[in-house]
């Protein structure tokens, strides 16, 4: 379990009752200078994406295994122009996408940047910003990764091509209205067959 403490640091504990060790902490993160707004792991665990108030977001290693990594930070995410609303990991955490303001001028924009992720040669760049005109509270991505859900807090919601062999890489596929002022608490995104299921509850 991972939760944001001490305004700024992050700590890791064993969630395990079964274990001895349950509830240790087991690594602080020290490295955003504001507080800490979203935290989400990757799909094989081994790397955990904060967001913070500091405008950034920050890949960490938590790979017990990989001495290297190990409670380290990885990259330093630097794109957005206002605090970060959500981060999330592609299934094969080859991208991270994170949402927030992206644009002060000549408007406020709120949008999610897709960021490419090379760890091999520690390359990590923004390669599309996508577009919305009110603040992204969510995001989640297909279990095969495929599809990429934003979800605005207006209860707008956009699905976006995320296939990397597809020419229309990043573009919306559909944008759903709710239709009454109601939150949405939960939603899920599953690709079908190449037809594009968007469920809400």
């Amino acid at each position: 379990m991972a939760t944001g403490t001490d305004v700024t640091k992050i700590k890791l504990a064993l969630i395990d009752p079964t274990l001895s060790s349950f509830g240790k902490t087991l690594l602080t993160l020290s490295g955003h200078t504001g507080i800490i707004t979203a935290i989400n792991f990757s799909y094989n665990d081994g790397l955990l994406v904060t967001g913070s108030r500091d405008n950034s977001a920050i890949i960490w290693g938590i790979d017990n295994t990989n001495k290297e990594t190990y409670g380290k930070m990885i990259a330093r995410l630097v794109g957005h122009t206002g605090f970060i609303t959500d981060v999330c990991f592609s299934p094969d955490t080859s991208f991270v996408v994170t949402a927030g303001l992206v644009n002060h001028q000549p408007s406020s924009e709120w949008g999610a940047i897709i960021w490419k992720l090379d760890y091999k040669h520690g390359d990590y760049k923004a390669i599309k910003k996508l577009i919305h005109y009110n603040q992204v509270k969510a995001i989640k991505f297909s279990t095969d990764g495929k599809l990429l859900s934003t979800l605005c807090k207006d209860n707008k919601g956009f699905i976006w091509d995320f296939d990397l062999n597809s020419e229309n890489f990043g573009n919306l596929i559909v944008k759903l209205i709710k239709g009454n002022n109601d939150w949405i608490r939960k939603y899920s995104i599953k690709s079908i067959n190449s037809n594009n299921k968007f469920n809400k509850k």
